[in-house]
């Protein structure tokens, strides 16, 4: 095992052997983590957004820094913790990709608005999804009007 301190500047190391350790090291705490997005590479930010467990702030943090990537691999995880507020700016920064309109369908659970937003990105297989998963209405369309 790593000590705490060596994990710390060995995460602020070169992608190459920050990558690793800031995915799967249980000796990096999350208010390390956190203070880690927004000067880090998109690698790094990717490979915290592959963590078995990703706490809400973290999530948020990631999301923050915008990384398309980093918050696809992070959406897609069913470790991690996302709030309602960091899935929405996840969509208001990288709706535009499959990878990360896709993986909240698959959620236990999605706030409302999320999954109506989700059918107004477009009319596709999610819809049927959205629909059985999330108890919608199966009139909403894709442009969210009842067809």
């Amino acid at each position: 095992m790593v000590p705490t301190v060596a994990a710390g500047e060995l995460a602020r190391d070169v992608d190459e052997v920050a990558g690793p350790l800031l995915e799967a090291s249980a000796v990096l705490r999350d208010a390390d983590l956190v203070a880690l997005p927004g000067g880090a590479t998109p690698v790094k930010q990717t490979a915290m957004a592959g963590r078995a467990q990703v706490s809400e702030a973290l999530a948020d943090a990631l999301v923050g820094s915008g990384h398309g990537e980093a918050v696809a691999r992070l959406v897609a995880n069913p470790g991690a913790r996302l709030s309602e507020g960091a899935l929405s700016r996840a969509l208001d920064k990288v709706g535009s990709r499959e990878d990360v309109t896709t993986p909240p369908v698959h959620r236990a659970r999605l706030p409302l608005a999320l999954a109506e937003r989700l059918l107004m990105l477009g009319y596709d297989e999610r819809h049927q999804r959205l629909v059985v998963r999330h108890d919608l209405a199966p009139h909403l369309g894709g442009d969210g009007m009842p067809q």
